[in-house]
């Protein structure tokens, strides 16, 4: 059995021409954790979550894919139900919807969840990619909330990506 140890591989002249095989996580990016968010609606449309709920990172490779973890807090008022999907930005222009189908699609009364989404967008090396939760409800009879809007520990919003090698 051969066995390498190391303690730093760096590439010729630049970190990002180190070559790794597809599949790899090649960095995470920012983690946001906000404690106390609630953000409310009435209508049917998309809305962003508010609080800075905003994950972002910069792929140091072409064609990586972008993995986002989104831990979140939801309350929906009875005769309702809460919808949740990813908006993307590239290198700081406007926000738009990175899936036509919400990840999350449901809920009742108080909710706790959390999921991953696996995001193929186009960029430029250099241009930082950020993400944000957008919600709705099915009615504007009711209310939905995103978050508990509570300060304790347990209510905290958590999003973070990961640059996955294409």
């Amino acid at each position: 059995m051969s066995k390498i140890y190391v303690d730093e591989i760096v590439g010729n002249g630049n970190a990002n021409t180190v070559a790794m095989p597809s599949g790899s996580v090649v960095q995470v990016g920012t983690q946001v954790a906000v404690n106390g968010l609630q953000t409310s609606d009435t209508t049917t449309s998309y809305v962003a979550v508010g609080n800075g709920l905003i994950a972002s990172i910069t792929p140091r490779f072409t064609g990586s894919k972008i993995k986002v973890h989104l831990t979140y807090q939801a309350y929906v008022q009875s005769g309702n139900y809460i919808a949740i999907k990813l908006y993307r930005s590239v290198a700081g222009g406007s926000y738009a919807a990175a899936t036509d189908a919400p990840p999350v699609n449901g809920g009742y009364i108080w909710d706790c969840g959390s999921f991953d989404f696996i995001d193929e967008p186009s960029y430029s090396l250099g241009n930082t990619i950020s993400y944000q939760p957008y919600f709705r409800g099915h009615t504007s009879s009711n209310a939905v909330y995103f978050g508990w809007g509570s300060s304790d520990a347990g209510s905290k919003c958590i999003m973070y990506c990961e640059e996955i090698k294409g």
